[in-house]
């Protein structure tokens, strides 16, 4: 699904006047809810859509075009500053919870994924800009640091820790955990684990290759405000 989006996206920001841009992000965000909430009132879903058809992502891709877009231009859009964001983006991530565990095969637990795209897309701008006082002291702290630096290993490889457990815990000659606390915390640590040894083994030596290319800043375009 990723694929298919770095396939054509570039394709979209290169023929698109500026001025459709962001109208033609907003619309993308849109399509997502929609089309899972379809396919699940008529039937129609099963995993394997959720995580392989573009449509069914495009709430969280074209939320991320828009910050790169916004930070790329300059610009800032009252949606993102508004009064009491953290608070909202807090409260949809909540709501998008009760809706997997209270409704986890209903129609509307399709828009649960369009919530946590929301909330994290005003995370994300704010981390980017750099967040100040008490929430910048704990996720700027070390801990914080970490987890951040093996973050993308964590994305990559926790579904290979699920895979993964019984075999390591009939390795061990014990059964693998079902509990759903000693489950998860079982799983974080594998899969922190594995991650580490990613950056150190395969993410560090690779991102040390940017420093023999020169890079130059592209120039902002100004965009008009949606």
């Amino acid at each position: 699904m990723e694929e298919q989006f770095y396939l054509l996206w570039p394709w979209v920001v290169l023929l698109l006047p500026p001025a459709a841009l962001r109208p033609t992000m907003w619309t993308l965000a849109a399509v997502a809810p929609v089309f899972r909430v379809v396919c699940r009132a008529f039937g129609l879903w099963w995993w394997l859509g959720q995580y392989v058809l573009l449509p069914a992502a495009l709430d969280a891709l074209a939320l991320g075009a828009l910050l790169a877009e916004v930070h790329a231009s300059r610009t800032r859009p009252g949606v993102l500053e508004m009064r009491g964001g953290g608070w909202i983006a807090v409260a949809l991530l909540i709501v998008a919870q009760l809706l997997r565990m209270g409704l986890p095969h209903s129609a509307v637990a399709g828009l649960s994924d369009t919530l946590d795209a929301c909330a994290f897309a005003w995370v994300v701008h704010h981390a980017a800009r750099g967040f100040a006082g008490a929430a910048g002291r704990v996720l700027g702290s070390p801990p914080f640091r970490w987890l951040g630096r093996v973050s993308y290993g964590v994305y990559v490889y926790h579904p290979f820790a699920i895979a993964a457990l019984p075999v390591v815990a009939a390795t061990f000659g014990r059964p693998a955990p079902e509990a759903p606390l000693a489950r998860f915390v079982v799983l974080t640590a594998m899969t922190l684990a594995v991650a580490w040894l990613s950056w150190h083994v395969v993410e560090a030596p690779i991102n040390a290759l940017k420093d023999r290319v020169p890079y130059a800043p592209p120039t902002p375009r100004p965009v008009p405000a949606a």
